[in-house]
């Protein structure tokens, strides 16, 4: 067949679809004249055809083929210049037409491909250096019964996604895998006849998604090869509790349709089930606290056969037994749930965020508490950091060689006592704790702390080391402005005071915590000035003028000092007042 022939039928062939569509019309050149396009077709929202009712004008390619063969096929191949290529680029896309005539020309199959920007973007990649007359081959799809209905339906799509995706910037930074992390919200524009086919034409890229970048907040395609490789699924939730053996596991669950038409539960993101098979998938994936959830789960469930929902059995499974595998990970699972809870420490990092550092540390935990880490003596500190923070453990070797590791602040049957004669007298668990200790102590509630307190003796023999520990707490407070460090810090000044009512020290240790929080009264201050006429201590004189904001007073008392009295002194947390007013305040005996 002559080529004019063919390629006249095949432009009239596409007429002939276009022309049996209330809302379509076409501007399309017979003699093919155009650089690297034949015309448009126009796409109205109104049978009425008005130039305001105009929605898309669609670039079209129209190429006519004579071959017989090719009549049979859903899909075909077409060689297309790499010059045309880069022409569509630049113009916003194409929609590209290659209409198979049969030998008699009674027969036509029209096949397509909608080429926008993203598309053409991929077809492009590492062509750079190809010749502008070298051809690229590109794949083209049936239009089935040569539908006019379906064709502008996919026509309607080209037109919405090229202009959503430009013809340049947007499409260069078009998304990729590695970028997920960064976008917060999809979104995807799609004219299908339904659910599936919606989902269908995503992941083969006919429909373009969009990703929300959250740094630069802006909208971005994905790029054609990510969007193709992706996995999407239909998911409905179930807002409905799951009960096994009369215990309530789940208030919700999720089912997704298999392509075999079967149904997958996704209990929790850790915890699938195959409905038809009755086997279960487990991989611990979120926070402990789920994972706890979902082997309590299974453990219900290998006492039962049934799983209820809403008072009705969902499925019967004849008693769990788990796999091989599953019954590891379990147990994995079970003995670092059961470590942190010894631990007294909560778990929120995702099992898969965790860092080798991570996982580590929570292998460090398990052998504490498996007795694997031994002290050299009978007893030792061992400090465990876990996210930043510190954990204090004593541990303990007992005759037999058992090790017991204890969080000392856990440990309410634990205590530290000192003696003198005959008598014992009963110090803080966390006496021996330092600055560096308190700085970064995992978070502990305060009521621990002050019961602790509270069971303790003040008197002479132990207030010097009550003293000492008033000094690390209020230099850490001064640190971390932990306001249950103060609080820690008033009732020990306040005990200590109490213990020995006349000491100088004791008496400005409780006014300087004070003056962390207010300004002093002024029987307070008469109580220093005092201190400043009546005392013979420099130590103590030069810490009331500090408390007084005397502070010519106060650098010619210090000056005054012996070289070591005035470095110890300048070693104090209120040494600091003299140039921030905030900082420590702590005197000593």
């Amino acid at each position: 067949m002559n080529s004019l022939k063919i390629e006249k039928r095949a432009i009239n062939s596409l007429r002939n679809v276009i022309d049996s569509h209330d809302m379509m019309d076409e501007n399309i050149n017979d003699n093919d004249k155009g650089p690297s396009w034949d015309g448009q077709i126009i796409l109205y929202s109104s049978d009425s055809l008005r130039v305001e009712d105009i929605k898309y004008r669609i670039p079209v390619q129209v190429k006519g083929k004579n071959d017989n063969d090719l009549l049979k096929r859903q899909s075909i191949t077409f060689s297309v210049e790499y010059r045309h290529l880069r022409n569509y680029y630049q113009g916003g896309g194409v929609c590209y037409f290659v209409i198979v005539i049969s030998d008699d020309g009674k027969k036509t199959a029209i096949f397509y491909n909608a080429l926008t920007p993203i598309k053409l973007n991929d077809l492009l990649r590492g062509s750079e250096e190809k010749r502008p007359e070298q051809t690229k081959s590109i794949a083209l799809k049936r239009l089935v019964k040569n539908d006019a209905y379906e064709l502008y339906r996919i026509l309607l799509q080209f037109g919405h996604d090229s202009a959503e995706q430009g013809t340049g910037e947007l499409v260069r930074k078009s998304i990729r895998f590695e970028d997920m992390e960064k976008i917060d919200e999809l979104r995807a524009t799609g004219y299908a006849e339904n659910q599936e086919e919606l989902l269908r034409n995503i992941t083969s890229g006919e429909i373009c998604l969009f990703g929300h970048m959250v740094d630069a907040d802006i909208w971005l395609p994905f790029s054609y090869e990510d969007q193709r490789n992706m996995r999407i699924v239909n998911r409905i939730t179930v807002n409905k509790p799951i009960v096994v053996n009369g215990r309530v596991c789940y208030d919700s669950f999720e089912l997704e349709k298999q392509e075999d038409g079967d149904y997958c539960m996704y209990l929790s993101e850790n915890l699938s089930a195959d409905m038809q098979k009755g086997t279960f998938h487990f991989k611990g994936i979120s926070t402990l606290d789920i994972v706890q959830r979902d082997i309590v789960f299974l453990q219900e469930l290998q006492k039962s056969e049934e799983i209820f929902v809403d008072g009705e059995v969902l499925a019967q499974y004849g008693g769990l037994t788990p796999d091989q595998s599953m019954e590891e990970q379990i147990e994995g699972m079970q003995q670092i749930i059961s470590a942190f809870g010894k631990a007294g420490v909560s778990c929120d990092k995702r099992l898969d965020a965790m860092t080798e550092g991570d996982w580590k540390a929570i292998t460090q935990l398990e052998k504490l508490y498996l007795g694997e880490i031994r002290p050299k003596e009978e007893s030792a500190w061992y400090i465990w950091e876990w996210n930043d923070r510190v954990v204090p453990f004593f541990l303990m070797k007992y005759p037999d060689g058992k090790v017991v590791a204890e969080n000392i602040l856990n440990a309410k049957d634990f205590a530290i006592m000192i003696g003198e004669g005959d008598k014992s007298y009963r110090l803080p668990r966390y006496i021996h704790f330092k600055k560096d200790i308190w700085e970064k102590l995992y978070d502990v509630k305060e009521e621990v702390l002050l019961e602790d307190l509270e069971e303790c003796d003040f008197n002479k023999v132990t207030e010097e080391y009550m003293s000492l520990l008033l000094l690390e707490i209020l230099s850490a407070y001064d640190c971390t402005h932990n306001e249950k460090y103060y609080d820690l810090s008033m009732l020990l000044a306040n005990k200590i005071l109490a213990a020995n009512p006349q000491c100088d020290n004791w008496k400005i240790n409780r006014l300087q915590v004070l003056k962390r929080k207010r300004e002093l009264s002024e029987e307070e201050l008469g109580e220093l000035e005092q201190m400043e006429c009546a005392g013979s201590n420099l130590m103590v004189k030069c810490a009331a003028n500090i408390l007084l904001e005397n502070k010519y007073k106060a650098h010619k008392q210090l000056e005054n000092m012996t070289e070591e009295d005035r470095k110890l002194f300048q070693s104090y947390p209120i040494y600091h007042l003299f140039g921030d007013k905030g900082k420590g305040l702590l005197m000593r005996s």
